[in-house]
């Protein structure tokens, strides 16, 4: 009994990192995402401003 409850932790643990690294992965992409938009927009103000 001891042992099914550990290895259902040790399953549940293991999941948790895994939804935690795809988490953070999205994070990143769609952190790097805004980050180029907000680098487009910044050169499209300057160059509007220029020309």
């Amino acid at each position: 009994m001891s042992l099914e409850k550990d290895i259902k932790n040790l399953i549940l643990v293991v999941l948790a990192v895994i939804i935690a690294i795809l988490l953070l992965k999205a994070l990143w992409t769609i952190a790097g995402f805004v980050v180029f938009l907000a680098l487009i927009y910044i050169i499209y103000l300057f160059l509007k401003g220029l020309l």
